[in-house]
């Protein structure tokens, strides 16, 4: 009776190839531009992919409450890792800003989170300007001033290019939303994964009740 259950094991439908297909499409769209637009919108619909899993996992029955039920613990258990984790803040003293990238400094102790910044790294495009001039200012690490102002910064350290007024970062992916998305595409994910794996564990107790009902050694 091994066929019985097998062939009840969770497969890929054509629909769901194309869901994947979009999923990997946004994802990769909408880090590679992370800003807040894109922020607001992948967690939107990540909240109302936590709704609709919710009202299916109540409202109906069989394989399809089981996948959302699946889908629906593993999203939820994800967020409460992620807002478990310490407050991440950019650091801003020119002792700890030098040789490091704009991002955020504390990566947590999730390993998506420290997938997410070693990502953030590959595909940085941000660079500084001066508030006041607009003028790009030239950053080869270490030799380059903090992004909230001049500091402590060593005469042979300052670009050359530098005024010594204000600074800010520009460009994209912008590293908090950039986080924030991140996260936001690990929830689905690992919910569709979790929904996948809840729907195989559900086809196998039906196997087994089906064998003890036919006289079958399960």
């Amino acid at each position: 009776m091994a066929t019985g259950w097998r062939s009840r094991l969770p497969g890929i439908s054509l629909r769901e190839l194309l869901g994947i297909i979009a999923f990997v499409a946004v994802a990769f769209a909408s880090l590679l531009n992370a800003s807040e637009g894109w922020a607001i919108a992948v967690f939107g619909l990540t909240i109302a992919l936590t709704i609709v899993l919710a009202i299916v996992a109540v409202a109906e029955r069989g394989s399809r409450q089981t996948a959302a039920a699946g889908a629906l613990i593993a999203m939820l258990a994800y967020a409460v890792l992620w807002t478990q984790q310490p407050e991440t803040t950019l650091e801003d003293s020119w002792d700890q800003v030098m040789g490091v990238d704009p991002v955020l400094t504390d990566k947590g102790f999730l390993l998506t989170s420290r997938a997410l910044y070693a990502a953030w790294h590959r595909v940085n495009g941000t660079y500084m300007v001066e508030w006041e001039t607009g003028r790009v200012v030239e950053q080869t690490a270490p030799n380059y001033p903090p992004a909230y102002g001049q500091g402590n910064v060593p005469q042979d350290q300052v670009p050359p290019n530098w005024s010594g007024g204000g600074l800010i970062y520009k460009g994209l992916p912008v590293p908090e939303h950039f986080l924030a998305v991140g996260h936001c595409l690990w929830a689905i994910l690992l919910g569709y994964l979790g929904g996948k794996f809840a729907v195989w564990i559900f086809a196998r107790r039906i196997a087994r009740e089906e064998n003890v009902a036919g006289g079958s050694p399960t």
